[in-house]
């Protein structure tokens, strides 16, 4: 066979980053039953992305996201419902062509302005936050990601995600209390405070505020994930009873059974509060989302841990498990590892990490029975917003 000039250019040319997107996620569209619009999400994919989507890959990305470990702008979920097919997201980090974190910010709202006309629904509730998470000089690793859930006739529903930290570190409490109020929700504050960041703003830090966009959601929910460092099973039951009814023992035992008996001391824990209209002073819904991928030896690892309920194949970065109050629903997250594949770790590491745990993540019935009683309240400070 007589190789011509284009063949030898196609053999040679790099992959794109959207090229490799495309076909992971038409790969995942055909496994969860999303074959007739694997085109049309894939399409939607590159237009979020924007001018990423042509960087070669081989080469270091333009923008480092803080989306993935290898700094790819995309992750992939799929969330499994008790009687309900399987839904397919995925989270984007749009570029702008001259990448830094205002410019990424301005193309994201510019692609979601257009999204929104194409798909009928509202930035109503995104205007009104307008002024606390899109200051002219923004601080912080990232300012805006969107998320598409893939819908079964081809219409996806959106979710944006934003920075609290974006006027600094200090102020990220501020921005939430102030984002609650003005969306209807500012007596909740009081509970997040209260078993969010009950330890110490060095180590509970407000991570992501976000928000369902628009009607086709139904009830669209607002949610506040809050960063860990070193939690345990027992603390994230205890952050868990936020939400009348839930059940603190599923908590600690998801905790233990996906990621061992912590405290988990490597990527920290992140717990997601979510409010609906009609939470007046609690959340209705908590998801907690473990790491895995830091706390297994590898993938095979990973899926085994999760196969109790489930099966999948992937790089699996977190699993969560949500509770509405019972739990519901558990979401495994996919990394795409377009620019760099994480090596297995070794035992030795492990077994370095599980050295310096201590029996805090052992969850003892008498815990748990403290986890249920009431707690007391503690002093709220008043999240008033006075701006940059």
């Amino acid at each position: 066979m007589v190789m011509t000039a284009e063949d030898a250019c196609a053999d040679t040319s790099p992959m794109l980053l959207g090229d490799h997107i495309r076909s992971q996620l038409r790969r995942l569209c055909r496994a969860v039953g999303l074959k007739d619009f694997q085109d049309v999400y894939a399409g939607l994919m590159r237009e979020l992305l924007g001018p990423a989507a042509t960087g070669a890959l081989g080469v270091a990305p333009a923008w480092e996201s803080q989306i993935s470990d290898d700094h790819t702008p995309v992750e992939y979920s799929i969330s499994f419902d008790m009687g309900r097919m399987p839904r397919l997201r995925f989270l984007v980090e749009p570029n702008d062509r001259r990448p830094d974190l205002g410019a990424n910010m301005q193309a994201g709202l510019q692609v979601l302005k257009l999204l929104a006309d194409r798909y009928q629904f509202s930035l109503d509730r995104l205007s009104m936050l307008q002024d606390l998470f899109f200051p002219r000089r923004p601080q912080g690793p990232f300012g805006l990601w969107l998320a598409a859930e893939l819908g079964r006739t081809g219409t996806p529903r959106f979710k944006a995600y934003l920075n609290p930290s974006v006027h600094g570190p200090n102020r990220a409490w501020q921005v939430v209390g102030e984002a609650l109020a003005r969306l209807g929700f500012g007596d909740a504050f009081g509970s997040l405070l209260r078993y969010g960041v009950s330890r110490h703003p060095q180590v509970d830090h407000f991570y992501i505020f976000s928000l369902d966009l628009g009607s086709p959601w139904g009830r669209p929910r607002v949610k506040v994930y809050i960063r860990h460092e070193g939690f345990s099973g027992a603390e994230a039951a205890q952050a868990a009873c936020a939400v009348p009814g839930v059940s603190p023992e599923s908590i600690a035992q998801f905790c233990e059974l996906v990621g061992g008996p912590g405290p988990f001391t490597g990527r920290p824990l992140i717990s997601c509060f979510s409010f609906v209209e009609g939470d007046h002073e609690r959340p209705s819904a908590y998801t907690i989302h473990l790491p895995i991928r830091d706390y297994v030896l590898h993938d095979a690892d990973a899926r085994n841990r999760a196969s109790a309920a489930l099966d999948c194949l992937g790089l699996i970065s977190y699993v969560a498990l949500v509770c509405n109050p019972r739990p519901r629903r558990m979401t495994l997250y996919l990394s795409s590892e377009a620019y760099e594949a994480a090596p297995p770790r070794s035992l030795h590491a492990l077994r370095s990490a599980a050295q310096a745990m201590s029996c805090r993540g052992v969850v003892s019935p008498a815990m748990l029975r403290h986890f249920r009683a009431r707690q007391e309240p503690v002093p709220v400070p008043r999240a008033s917003w006075t701006g940059t």
